[in-house]
C-alpha cells in the first residue's frame, strides 16, 4: 500500500502533478475562501446571536411581566373599589385601641369579612400572592393567617417611608428580600412586593396595600431557557432580583465595568472566555432581564455550517488522493 503511494507520489508521476496541480487550484483558493467567508460573516453571526438571545429574553420578558401585571391588577382593585375603600376609610378613622361596642362588633365583622372575601377572590387567578392592607392606624386585613406574619412589621420596613411621596397609580417595586411568610421560608428565601398608598379625597394617606410573590415564581422563567445561558432580574441599580442561583440574589451585577465601557459591543470576557450580553427593559418597573450566554454556543449553529462545509471538502480531497 505504501508502495503505491510513494510511485503515485514520486514528483515526475502523472498522479502527483494532478494532486499538486488540485492542491493549487482547488483545495487553497477553497481553504482561503471558507476562512474570508467565516471572517467577513463575524459581524453577522454577532447580530444573529444577539437576536436570538433578545427573542428568548423577551419569551421570558412576557412571562415576568404577567406575573407584575397581576399584582399591579390586585392593588388596582383595592384602590379603586368603591365599597372596599368606603370600608377602608370608616374604619381608618376608628382609634385600634377603642373599645367595640356591642352593637358595632357584628357590623365590623361583617365589613372585615366583605374586604377579606373580596382579597381573596381578586387573587384566585394567576401565581398565589399575599396581599396586606394596612391602614395608618394599624387595623389591617389581610389573605392570610397573622401566623404567617404580623403586617403591623411593614411600619418597620426600610422602604416604607418612599411610600408617603407615592401619589395615584403610582408605585413602590420592592426587590427581593427575605421571605417573612414562614410557610414560604423553605422553598424560596426571597420574594417580590409592590406597595401603594390609598388616600382620601384630600389627599391624605389613611392607608396602604402590598402585593408580594415568591422570587421562585419569577426564576421560573430562567430555568425553562434552553441552553447554557445565565438569566437574571436586574433593578436599576444592577443589583439581581432573581437568579437561579439563590447565592447571587441580593449581590451586585458583577460585570457592569465592561457594559459601561464606550466601545462595548455586547461581548465581554469572563474567566478568558467571550461571553455575548443581552438585555430587556421590564416596563413601569426600572427592572431589566438580563441573559450571557457563552458566545461559542450561542454562534453554534452558524459556525457548524461552516465547519461541514469544511469538513466534506476535506474529506473529498482525501478520497481523491487515495484514489
Amino acid at each position: 500500500m505504501w508502495n503505491r503511494i510513494q510511485q503515485k507520489l514520486t514528483p515526475h508521476s502523472f498522479r502527483y502533478k494532478v494532486i499538486l496541480t488540485s492542491i493549487i487550484c482547488i483545495v487553497i483558493p477553497a481553504i482561503i475562501t471558507l476562512f474570508i467567508y467565516s471572517y467577513l460573516t463575524k459581524d453577522a453571526m454577532k447580530e444573529q446571536a444577539l437576536s436570538n438571545a433578545n427573542r428568548e429574553l423577551i419569551l421570558a420578558s412576557e412571562y415576568v411581566t404577567k406575573l407584575l401585571d397581576d399584582m399591579l391588577y390586585v392593588a388596582n382593585f383595592v384602590q379603586i373599589d368603591s365599597e372596599i375603600n368606603t370600608i377602608l376609610k370608616k374604619h381608618a378613622k376608628e382609634d385600634k385601641n377603642q373599645v367595640v361596642q356591642q352593637n358595632e362588633y357584628y357590623e365590623n365583622y361583617m365589613e372585615y369579612s366583605k374586604v377579606a372575601k373580596t382579597i381573596e377572590n381578586i387573587t384566585l387567578l394567576g401565581e398565589k400572592s399575599y396581599v396586606t392592607i394596612l391602614l395608618k392606624n394599624g387595623k389591617h386585613y389581610t389573605n392570610y393567617s397573622l401566623s404567617e406574619y404580623n403586617p403591623e412589621q411593614l411600619f418597620q420596613e426600610p422602604w416604607f417611608k418612599e411610600l408617603d411621596g407615592v401619589f395615584g397609580y403610582e408605585a413602590v417595586w420592592i426587590g427581593s428580600q427575605p421571605t417573612v411568610f414562614q410557610s414560604e421560608q423553605k422553598s424560596s428565601p426571597y420574594q417580590i412586593s409592590v406597595a401603594r398608598t390609598l388616600r382620601d379625597s384630600n389627599l391624605k394617606i389613611y392607608g396602604y396595600v402590598i402585593v408580594t410573590i415568591m422570587e421562585n415564581k419569577v426564576k421560573q422563567a430562567f430555568e425553562s431557557m434552553p441552553g447554557k445561558e445565565e438569566m437574571m432580574l436586574v433593578d436599576s441599580s444592577n443589583k439581581i432580583l432573581s437568579h437561579a442561583n439563590n447565592e447571587k440574589i441580593g449581590t451586585s451585577f458583577p460585570y457592569l465595568e465592561q457594559v459601561k465601557k464606550k466601545d462595548f459591543s455586547n461581548i465581554m470576557t469572563i474567566s478568558n472566555q467571550d461571553y455575548l450580553y443581552a438585555d430587556h427593559k421590564i416596563s413601569y418597573t426600572g427592572w431589566k432581564l438580563v441573559s450571557i450566554n457563552p458566545y461559542k454556543q450561542a454562534i453554534f449553529k452558524i459556525n457548524s455550517i461552516f465547519n461541514k462545509v469544511f469538513l466534506t471538502q476535506l474529506i473529498s480531497f482525501i478520497i481523491f488522493f487515495f484514489y
